[in-house]
């Protein structure tokens, strides 16, 4: 679903022109398009507000209205873009399908692996759980060539490099919250001992 809102008002100009928002409601992205094409730019110069993209990959089964979609989708904008409250809708097109992956949160556990446990049967496609981040169309290019790789590797054939981001940054890995121990201060320490 992606619904694109001409209004009367923008966004803080430090907000990044894309944000992945994994909304309650249904809004999983936002587009500030004004800031992505040259078009929606020149109109925002020329009469103000913003344009933006409204996406939501996997429409709740439950939701079969526009209407509801709308409200649920506006409702978890402002949770994200207060600035804008009360704005007003110059314009808009509004698309609704059930044709997308959902890239909700703890959902990549139950997605299935590249490779499958029957000889030669492989998963591409940006629904397919990935050894490294990547989603949308990035992922299934990826995952298309771990499949790929996987085949030439069954056939002893040469397998292609996959270049992607560190996997690691410079900092250390924080604990999670269940495994930091915290050792009480010495009176010692506490005091500033010396």
């Amino acid at each position: 679903m992606v619904w694109r809102l001409w209004i009367d008002r923008d966004v803080r100009r430090t907000r990044p022109a894309f944000v992945i928002t994994d909304g309650p409601l249904g809004l999983d992205a936002v587009a500030l398009v004004h800031r992505l094409e040259r078009e929606a730019e020149s109109y925002v110069e020329e009469v103000g507000g913003a344009v933006i993209e409204l996406h939501c990959y996997a429409v709740p089964e439950h939701v079969t209205e526009e209407r509801e979609m709308k409200r649920r989708l506006l409702d978890d904008l402002l949770v994200f873009f207060p600035e804008i409250e009360g704005f007003k809708v110059r314009d808009e097109h509004f698309y609704m399908a059930r044709n997308f992956t959902a890239f909700h949160v703890g959902r990549w556990a139950h997605r299935p692996e590249t490779e499958s446990p029957l000889r030669g049967l492989v998963f591409a496609g940006d629904w397919v759980k990935l050894p490294f981040p990547a989603m949308l169309m990035e992922g299934a290019f990826s995952s298309g060539l771990l499949a790929a790789n996987a085949l030439l590797r069954l056939d002893g054939l040469r397998e292609e490099p996959i270049d992607t981001v560190p996997l690691e940054g410079l900092l250390p890995p924080v604990p999670a919250p269940g495994d930091l121990v915290l050792e009480p201060a010495s009176s010692e320490a506490s005091l500033g001992a010396g």
